[in-house]
C-alpha cells in the first residue's frame, strides 16, 4: 500500500514538472512569434513559424490557427482574416482566446470600414460577454459598442458621451477618446481635441498616429 502511495506522489510530481516545462515552452514560443511579428514586423517568417512542427506540439490547432489570425490581421490580409475567423467561431477555440479574437475583428473591420463583419463581431461579443456582471465585463462590452458606433456608424451623438469620459481620464487612455471625438468632428475641432491628446499621447504608440493627423488632417480617415 505504501509502495503504491509512493508512486502516486512520484506521477503526480512528474505531471506537475512536466506542466510546467510545457508551460515555460509555450511562452518562450510565444514571446518570439510576438517579436517576430510585430518587432521585428516580419508577417511572412510569422506564418512560416506557425507551420514548424515544434508549434504544433506546443499549442492547440486552433489557437495556431487563431496567432495566424493575428498575422493575418497585421499584414492586411482581408480574405484570409475572414475565412480564419469563420473557422474559430465554429471551433473548439478557448473561451478566452475567443474573448481575445472578437474584439481584434471588430477594430480590423471597423478600420477597414466592413459593417457587416463588423456587426458580426459585435454580436459575438454580445453573446460571449452576456449575463457577466463584473464592472470589467461591462465596461469591456461598453467599449466595443463605442467603438462600433464611432468608426463604423460614424455616430456624431455620441461626442457629449466621449466628452464627458475625456474629462475624467488621463494619460493614453484620455488620448484614445479625444482621437474619437477627433473621428466624428469638422476639421477645426478635429485639429483641436487631436493637439489636447497629443501631450496626453507621449511615448505610447497613439503619439505617431496623432501627430501623422495634425500634419496631414487627411489621414484621420485612415486609423
Amino acid at each position: 500500500m505504501n509502495g503504491y502511495f509512493v508512486w502516486i506522489v512520484i506521477i503526480t510530481i512528474l505531471i506537475i514538472l512536466g506542466l510546467l516545462n510545457l508551460f515555460k515552452l509555450r511562452k518562450k514560443s510565444f514571446d518570439s512569434l510576438y517579436t517576430v511579428l510585430y518587432v521585428n514586423n516580419d508577417p511572412e517568417l510569422y506564418q512560416k513559424l506557425l507551420c514548424n512542427r515544434h508549434q504544433k506540439l506546443l499549442f492547440s490547432n486552433s489557437t495556431i490557427k487563431h496567432f495566424q489570425l493575428n498575422g493575418y490581421i497585421y499584414s492586411d490580409d482581408e480574405r484570409k482574416v475572414k475565412e480564419l475567423a469563420d473557422q474559430l467561431r465554429s471551433s473548439n477555440l478557448a473561451y478566452g482566446e475567443k474573448m481575445e479574437m472578437e474584439p481584434a475583428l471588430l477594430s480590423y473591420w471597423c478600420k477597414k470600414g466592413n459593417n457587416k463583419e463588423a456587426k458580426k463581431a459585435l454580436m459575438e461579443i454580445d453573446r460571449l460577454y452576456a449575463g457577466k456582471k463584473k464592472d470589467k465585463n461591462l465596461a469591456i462590452q461598453e467599449d466595443a459598442h463605442l467603438i462600433y458606433g464611432v468608426y463604423a456608424e460614424k455616430d456624431k451623438t455620441l461626442i457629449p458621451k466621449l466628452q464627458a469620459s475625456a474629462e475624467a481620464q488621463t494619460g493614453m487612455q484620455k488620448a484614445v477618446t479625444l482621437f474619437r471625438m477627433a473621428k466624428l468632428s469638422s476639421s477645426e475641432d478635429a485639429k483641436q481635441y487631436l493637439q489636447e491628446a497629443l501631450p496626453n499621447a507621449q511615448g505610447t504608440i497613439y503619439e505617431s498616429i496623432i501627430q501623422e493627423c495634425l500634419n496631414d488632417p487627411d489621414s484621420l480617415h485612415k486609423y
